[in-house]
């Protein structure tokens, strides 16, 4: 089908019209447009093969509807016949024979299925022209059994080098089951591990043997969240690139790279993961999959025969749950495929429709056996009476080493207030904060936790996965149960010494909760957990939990109307619907904002690059490219909504989207704007 698709693609330039205007265009004349995709869309859709017809019309502008096909097969197709018999011996009759699978006869199935095949062509026709201009266009990758062996040698090494405490049996008894796993046959595996189990090293460590044992031709990696992907990125490359690499063996793919990328091969691998591993983020991932531009697409047929793992997989929104789980499914079922469900809180995806008769293999040893042997954390609750924000400061003012976290931006910001009025030194971590600004305190708290020095940070949700600090005692506002399991796993981390870490679970009186799924969830977690009822580590309680909180929800339902889309095999109004996060930012540079702070956490040179770039738009430089706008983002914030912002009086617009900060930011707090702190949960 695909094969089709590609010999057949551009076969009206068979056409006298088409030849005609490339001798016009050759010595500088203008020349009308000449429609070159119709021939092809129209031989294959006599074929009855709607895949390579829809892939066809779509492969400039992209996949749209079924119903492209009927407006094309109406379209004036008069110089068919001759286009067919100038083509008929390059490349017609050795294609006659494509079929359509079993598994794309049911209209989902076809639609998947077309995305496989758009995907091959798109990148095919693009590797193509960029071979045709002189561009090498792939570099040899490394054989996937020597990775495997490289990075069990490599991981043998560094677990040597580490201190000993007593999560090590565990992990290195899901380690060993890890590797003992990747022999099952391709299909849908489980990686349930508590928080300090050793997922990051375990997850690699069996997907690729797992691709030597099967011949499968690379590993996938997609996390929640741009400050994981970075970190798992490093873990991984450290294990795995050798300096005799052709190229680097680990891609790293989030939106904050990609067009900076320092070689053409490089770039290209970003645009089509052509890489033996990738670490990407889960909108990146499930963009792809349910996009229909051929940018976003051109990477998709690299799913096959891959090992995708899914990190912190409970993260997954749950409005879009449906449409994740029968992708996922139909990707193990029918395109070779393995997939890695990773996390250390496992959400009941068995008790919906798309994955109730799916076969599951567990990779690690029963959760339940290993939650009591990495049990280093008691749980109290601080629920009635309710305290206040200020009540909580001033505990914690009291304590050394304490972290704290609570569900919106603003209470973060009043808790650390609150902390240093009660004269006690305050660290703060949220989305209020730039990239620098944050990156400097994750620094910042991790050298005070190793040397012993005080540290009380007040946080968000930003520190509950990848953020690998080890707190004595947490506090955590009352949460959707997997962040509060999330919160525990920043105490007493390693385990080390027979004392537990302490996990404080309050409900402040004065505390603020996003609206939406986010609160249904807390509300949830309230019904099921708390004093004289169970901890969020109660693997029973938590999967009725999830089974309630499914229902409270209507994910079943599927409310967004993907799958609808899909079903009418229209691409467009999918990708529309499609919408991993509620993405109603905008960008707020705080460049001129810190430009006269005498702070650690500045680079003096990236900052005037950053300001450099902003004078530059200020003026309309026309040559302000994408690269440039990659400078601003570590001194920029995504704030929402714009209408607040827009009453604040102290943002101006440089241009859609992207605004300069004229308000203040504050040394602790970062961005201080007017806006109401229910709002926000990062």
């Amino acid at each position: 089908m695909a094969y089709a698709a590609g010999l057949w693609h551009d076969l009206g330039k068979y056409s006298c019209a088409w030849q005609d205007r490339l001798a016009l265009l050759e010595v500088g004349h203008s020349a009308q447009h000449v429609d070159h995709k119709g021939a092809g869309t129209r031989l294959a859709a006599s074929q009855h093969l709607i895949p390579a017809a829809l892939a066809i019309v779509g492969h400039h502008g992209g996949l749209r509807s079924i119903a492209d096909l009927k407006d094309v097969a109406a379209a004036d197709g008069h110089d068919d016949q001759a286009v067919l018999a100038n083509a008929r011996a390059d490349c017609i009759e050795t294609t006659l024979g494509a079929t359509l699978p079993d598994h794309a006869h049911d209209p989902i199935g076809l639609e998947t299925f077309t995305r496989f095949v758009f995907s091959a062509l798109v990148d095919a026709d693009s590797l193509d022209t960029a071979q045709h201009f002189g561009q090498q266009p792939t570099a040899a990758l490394t054989d996937i059994a020597d990775l495997a062996q490289r990075f069990a040698e490599r991981r043998a090494d560094a677990f040597a080098g580490r201190a000993a405490s007593n999560v090590d049996d565990v992990r290195k008894a899901v380690l060993a089951s890890s590797i003992n796993a990747a022999a099952t046959k391709p299909g849908m595996f489980r990686l349930a591990v508590p928080t300090g189990g050793g997922k990051t090293i375990s997850a690699m460590s069996f997907a690729l043997e797992h691709c030597r044992a099967h011949q499968l031709d690379r590993v996938i990696v997609a996390v929640p969240y741009i400050s994981i992907t970075q970190q798992t990125a490093s873990v991984y490359r450290s294990l795995l690139n050798s300096d005799d690499d052709v190229a680097d063996v680990v891609l790293e793919h989030h939106s904050r790279v990609g067009d900076t990328a320092d070689s053409f091969v490089r770039q290209l691998a970003v645009e089509n993961w052509d890489s033996r591993v990738v670490v990407t983020t889960t909108v990146q991932l499930f963009k792809s999959l349910f996009a229909s531009k051929r940018s976003s697409m051109r990477k998709v047929h690299r799913l096959a025969r891959s090992v995708i793992v899914l990190d912190e997989v409970q993260a997954l929104p749950l409005n879009m749950l449906v449409p994740i789980l029968d992708m996922l499914k139909r990707l193990v079922d029918n395109y070779g495929a393995t997939v890695v469900l990773s996390t250390a809180t496992q959400p009941e995806f068995w008790a919906l429709r798309e994955f109730e008769s799916l076969e599951v293999t567990d990779i690690a040893p029963p959760v339940r056996d290993l939650s009591e042997q990495l049990r280093r954390v008691r749980f109290t609750w601080r629920t009635n009476p309710q305290p206040s924000l200020a009540d909580v400061g001033a505990e914690l003012a009291a304590q050394s080493q304490v972290l704290a976290i609570v569900n919106t931006t603003g209470d973060a910001a009043t808790l650390a207030t609150e902390l240093t009025e009660a004269g006690a030194e305050a660290l703060h971590l949220s989305s209020r904060l730039c990239p620098a600004h944050r990156q400097w305190v994750i620094n910042e708290v991790r050298r005070r936790l190793a040397s012993g020095a005080d540290v009380r940070l007040v946080a968000t949700q930003l520190v509950e996965a990848g953020v690998d600090f080890d707190f004595p005692t947490v506090w955590r506002a009352l949460a959707p149960a997997d962040s509060m399991l999330q919160a525990a796993g920043r105490a007493n981390r390693e385990g080390r010494g027979e004392i537990l870490g302490e996990v404080v679970l309050f409900d402040p009186a004065d505390g603020h909760c996003p609206a939406g799924s986010y609160r249904t969830a807390r509300d949830q977690a309230k019904l099921l957990f708390g004093p004289g009822k169970a901890d969020p580590d109660d693997l029973a309680v938590l999967a009725t939990y999830y089974r309630e909180l499914y229902e409270r929800l209507r994910v079943a339902d599927d409310r967004a109307g993907v799958q609808e889309a899909r079903h009418a095999v229209d691409f467009e109004t999918a990708a529309k619907r499609f919408t991993m996060i509620d993405d109603g930012t905008v960008a707020v540079v705080v460049a001129p904002a810190v430009e006269s702070m005498a702070a650690e956490w500045i680079d003096p040179h990236r900052l005037d690059e950053a300001l450099a770039v902003l004078a530059r738009l200020e003026r309309a430089d026309p040559t302000v490219a994408t690269r440039d706008f990659r400078l601003l983002q570590s001194y920029s914030v995504d704030l929402m909504p714009r209408s607040a912002l827009a009453r604040s009086g102290s943002m101006a617009e440089l241009r859609p989207d992207l605004y300069i900060w004229n308000g203040k930011y504050d040394p602790l707090l970062g961005l201080v704007a007017d806006y109401a702190a229910e709002e926000y949960v990062l």
